[in-house]
């Protein structure tokens, strides 16, 4: 591979036009005192899109979520969120502008329900004030707002499956399904890109296999673009339709899930330079 990472790759894996990109990271370098978690990095990703991005462990791949998100400030390069730089910003703000995230470990309210984990989300499109409150039961008084946020919670719900739990805490619900619960709160958000943080990570072949379904059908039914950090190859190789690889926090490829399996430097950082197979 050339020293752009890119290419390689055949103009179907080159990304989406420049009108028709959603979110752009151009050359971000973050670092934490002498450590450089994320080094020069960039990729673009199209509306609907389902990006990848692969590495072993420590590679970056959560620290490239944090400054997407930014819960973390890179000290170089940018970050566009339809054409316009996002850098500074807030990490609320973010998540208003339309760029949702779950976590690696479950970040939910245990003793809360269902439901109202799911309404959580929901609070960043909540508009209505004080005097709505205090006018609720009028036609342009807070129930009105409410009811449509627990309609659209309830779509949630059962688009993800999960009916059976909708008014059960979530600390009693198997591990899986808390996992979607996480899921759905972040689509709660009405989001135009999903960053899912090792959505898979600890589940079974089966609970696996319907997570893969679930992220699909947000795509195909529900338009939204996602970027995925996952460690089961498998899994990426199958639904993605992009994949990055970062290794110490710097880019070696970019391209097709066939194209990544097949790249020398690909293969050496997950198997080690003497073989010669692409991935599983």
């Amino acid at each position: 591979m050339t020293e752009s990472g890119q290419e390689a790759a055949s103009p179907e894996s080159q990304g989406p036009a420049v009108n028709d990109r959603l979110l752009e990271v151009d050359n971000i370098t973050l670092r934490f005192g002498g450590v450089t978690a994320v080094n020069n990095v960039s990729f673009d990703v199209a509306p609907r899109e389902l990006f990848a991005i692969i590495g072993p462990n420590g590679a970056g791949k959560t620290s490239i979520f944090n400054a997407i998100s930014q819960v973390y400030q890179p000290q170089e390069g940018d970050i566009r969120w339809h054409g316009e730089s996002i850098m500074g910003q807030r990490p609320d703000r973010i998540a208003h502008r339309g760029i949702a995230r779950t976590f690696q470990n479950i970040e939910l309210f245990p003793q809360m329900t269902v439901i109202d984990n799911l309404l959580t989300g929901r609070h960043i499109r909540m508009s209505k004030g004080w005097l709505a409150g205090a006018a609720y039961w009028g036609p342009w008084g807070a129930r009105t707002e409410e009811v449509e946020n627990r309609r659209k919670v309830e779509d949630i719900i059962d688009f993800l499956e999960i009916e059976q739990w909708r008014r059960h805490p979530v600390a009693l619900l198997p591990y899986g399904f808390q996992k979607r619960v996480e899921l759905g709160r972040a689509l709660a958000m009405d989001p135009q890109l999903l960053l899912l943080d090792e959505p898979v990570a600890g589940m079974n072949l089966e609970e696996t296999e319907d997570m893969a379904r679930f992220i699909l059908d947000i795509q195909s039914e529900l338009g939204i673009a996602m970027i995925l950090v996952e460690h089961d190859m498998g899994l990426v190789m199958d639904i993605a339709d992009r994949v990055l690889v970062v290794d110490f926090g710097s880019p070696i490829a970019l391209g097709s899930p066939t194209e990544v399996q097949a790249d020398p430097d690909v293969i050496a950082a997950y198997l080690g330079s003497e073989h010669s197979v692409g991935l599983d």
